[in-house]
């Protein structure tokens, strides 16, 4: 069966309708037959607006340099943005639904999942029992924070030697679904209330240092000046550089369930450890040992049609944090005046740390609750050998 789609039309035409007349089977039709006899077998036509959208982003920056010492120099600034929510110029996106009408389940729905001779009782406690789901989008009710101090110094390239540390201290915060679908103000959506919390990918502290170094070896240096020509040009005029990335952990997914008590979840490394030594492990592994503590919740999930009152997103536990050395040492061997060879061994996550970011599962219910993943979200230790002429 092909699909043909125009615009917002979309029609299936079977192949059955036009089917080869000594041949009583579904596939010896034609599409373009049954097209031409307009014998469709299935399609529907969208009748939506055609929206105007429009937000607004408003942003202040500050800025200025304070001269220290002639050889330091502090760059600070200050920025403030806000972006205001995608809202349609007509107010159309939040229409077509008469909020207060009948409803029509008191007659019959000939062909719906809802026609039975019973119906479960939550289904006539929504807001449109006649509908087994309704989709509500592009309403602009929800927002994002972000705050963060962002510190840099720069030691400039002298002496062979260049480096940047840069600091990130920051907290990102989003309100943008609903803890329960009955959160939802049907009578005026706009005064819907979304639930606070973490983003997915919020890390509050990122360290990272870029450093390029120009070895101290060879013709002209501090070290190995007084070598043999051959040596010198082998071991001499070496450039490294380095770059060390430390992000903190991402917060994790809540369990499907209330907690028992009111306190933290959170297990420090020390206590991660104690527990595996407990069961005679030296130290924490995420095979065997649970990396929060399950003990504060249920081993039942939340009982249906009950509402949620508990996040959906751990406040205070997250995974480990990211750690990752990038290394790079090169060199460059003249042959002529225009050309010369380039030799450079690079390693990506040279110390092959691996980063565990994604638990197994927070349902209750599972044998793996509270177990981290044990395959890492990283990527293994690497290392390239490149050769290449430069001219």
């Amino acid at each position: 069966m092909r699909k043909t789609t125009w615009r917002a039309d979309y029609w299936s035409w079977p192949e059955r309708v036009a089917e080869h007349p000594l041949r009583a089977d579904a596939l010896s039709g034609d599409e373009f037959a049954s097209f031409l006899l307009g014998h469709p077998s299935s399609g529907y036509v969208d009748r939506n607006i055609n929206p105007a959208y429009r937000n607004h982003h408003v942003a202040l920056f500050l800025q200025d340099d304070w001269k220290v010492t002639p050889r330091f120099t502090i760059n600070a600034g200050l920025r403030w943005d806000y972006e205001a929510p995608v809202v349609e110029r007509y107010n159309r996106m939040v229409r077509g639904f008469a909020f207060d009408q009948r409803n029509p389940m008191a007659g019959k729905l000939p062909g719906s999942s809802l026609n039975g001779a019973t119906i479960p009782r939550q289904q006539v406690l929504v807001a449109y029992p006649h509908f087994t789901s309704v989709t509500i989008t592009d309403v602009p009710v929800g927002s994002q924070r972000y705050d963060s101090l962002q510190m840099k110094a720069t030691r400039r390239f002298s002496g062979g030697l260049g480096m940047q540390i840069s600091y990130t201290l920051s907290k990102q915060l989003e309100k943008v679904s609903l803890l329960n679908a009955q959160d939802a103000v049907l009578g005026d959506l706009l005064k819907t209330s979304t639930e606070k919390r973490l983003v997915e990918f919020d890390s509050p502290h990122a360290f990272v240092v870029l450093t390029t170094w120009e070895l101290p070896v060879g013709r002209g240096k501090r070290l190995g000046s007084n070598l043999p020509r051959l040596l010198r040009g082998v071991v001499g005029n070496w450039n490294l550089n380095l770059q060390y990335t430390m992000r903190s952990g991402l917060p994790f997914a809540f369990p499907n369930a209330a907690p028992l008590e009111t306190r933290s979840a959170k297990f420090t490394h020390a206590q991660r450890d104690a527990l595996a030594r407990q069961k005679g492990r030296s130290q924490f592994d995420p095979v065997f040992d649970v990396f929060f503590d399950t003990s504060l919740f249920p081993n039942r999930a939340q009982a249906p049609y009950t509402l949620r009152d508990f996040p959906t997103r751990f406040p205070d536990v997250r995974s480990k944090a990211l750690n990752i050395w990038e290394i790079s040492l090169a060199k460059d061997f003249p042959i002529r005046e225009r050309l010369r060879f380039q030799l450079r061994a690079d390693a990506q996550n040279a110390f092959n740390y691996p980063w565990f970011s994604r638990l197994q599962s927070a349902d209750v219910t599972n044998p793996r609750f509270g177990f981290l993943n044990p395959s890492p979200n990283s990527e293994p230790r690497e290392i390239i050998l490149v050769a290449k002429l430069l001219f």
